[in-house]
């Protein structure tokens, strides 16, 4: 492919500063060239990217299979805000705190939780929809910065000025981050010729078809975000349940010795049961819950207790519920499905127990939770 005009006001060295690259390229327009060369476009996006962590932009994305408009802010990998404006998730919006990943939906007051290491796992694509803008921005950088670039054009994007830059490769570029991820070979990409940010990024196929296509505006790299941005606390009659997810498998412990091997010394766990209850079997899935069961030899029931975090969920308490004292603290108990259930929280973790209706029994044994390792 036939390359346009490039100037090169630097010699052909790459300028090591943004300030410099700037200035170096505002010389440029003055002087009449229509685009600076694709390796000073490479140092330029280089430059204003490297070592930046945080992102906010207002992205709309477009693959044949869905649309959508989002508000996406990132501190880093692990704290993000994603605000849904159009498409099938509008008025979603998505906070993950660095431990756990809520996606609330004002409108029916319904919020779903989950730990942040699980996000990989959820059913619904709320999260992933508005997440794949920031990886087609980083993928789009990353090309630019370290691939050859076949093509550099002056352009203009509502009145300001823009670099459109094409990367042909012959060979495989890498996998878009859609679902299913397909193999790009193009990347076409508009750049700001002032802030060196991408305004537009279309990735394609092999053929030539478009696999994803990101407009973006309000870009701003490292911005100072408002307190409060990536935290949530459920309003007042918030409906909260965990986040539906593909399978998670949890470590099955046979012996208390497994539990503390999977779950740690500090597991809470009963010191006190009914005469003829034993352990039967532990189930600990890391950073979302633990459940131990027991049961008696001669009988189908059971005493079941299932721990979490106690600001990922607070079990549903139907309205008849009877307030119990638990070691000093307040509690629930409630009869459902033929099982007695009761509930408390001593702020750290939240804590289930099931078991035969005797609440005088079940509160004992809830008394006597404490570490597995003093048990």
């Amino acid at each position: 492919m036939d390359r346009k005009k490039e100037c090169n006001p630097t010699g052909g060295g790459a300028l090591a500063r943004t300030a410099l690259i700037v200035l170096a390229f505002t010389a440029v327009l003055v002087a009449g060239c229509s685009a600076p060369s694709s390796e000073e476009v490479q140092a330029a996006v280089a430059g204003v990217h490297e070592e930046t962590t945080g992102f906010s932009a207002h992205v709309t994305l477009t693959t044949p299979d869905w649309n959508t408009t989002a508000r996406l802010s990132s501190e880093d990998s692990k704290r993000y805000r994603f605000e849904y404006l159009e498409g099938v998730y509008a008025g979603i919006i998505v906070i993950n705190d660095g431990k756990n990943l809520w996606i609330y939906e004002p409108a029916a007051g319904n919020a779903s939780v989950i730990p942040a290491e699980y996000a990989g796992t959820l059913f619904s694509d709320a999260v992933r929809q508005a997440q794949t803008g920031w990886e087609v921005y980083q993928m789009t950088v990353a090309t630019i910065v370290d691939s050859p670039i076949s093509s550099v054009a002056a352009g203009e994007r509502d009145g300001r000025q823009v670099y459109e830059v094409s990367v042909e490769e012959e060979g495989l570029i890498g996998t878009a981050p859609t679902r299913p991820r397909e193999e790009v070979y193009d990347i076409s990409a508009v750049v700001d010729a002032e802030a060196w940010t991408i305004v537009e990024a279309v990735l394609l196929d092999a053929t030539g078809r478009e696999v994803i296509a990101a407009h973006y505006a309000e870009v701003s790299l490292d911005p100072a975000f408002p307190a409060g941005t990536f935290t949530f606390k459920p309003p007042p009659g918030t409906n909260v349940t965990l986040a539906r997810t593909f399978a998670i498998t949890p470590i099955f412990a046979a012996s208390l010795e497994e539990l503390e091997k999977f779950a740690g010394p500090e597991t809470p766990i009963p010191s006190w049961l009914p005469e003829e209850y034993a352990f039967v079997e532990g189930h600990h899935i890391p950073a979302l819950s633990t459940t131990v069961i027991y049961a008696r030899a001669d009988a189908p029931d059971q005493i079941r207790l299932t721990i979490w975090p106690a600001d990922l969920l607070i079990p549903s308490v139907p309205e008849d519920a009877e307030e119990v004292g638990v070691d000093g603290i307040e509690g629930w108990y409630f009869i459902g499905d033929g099982t007695a259930t009761l509930v408390w929280s001593d702020g750290i973790m939240t804590y289930e127990l099931e078991g035969p209706d005797q609440r005088e029994v079940l509160v004992r044994v809830a008394a006597s939770v404490g570490p597995l390792q003093g048990a």
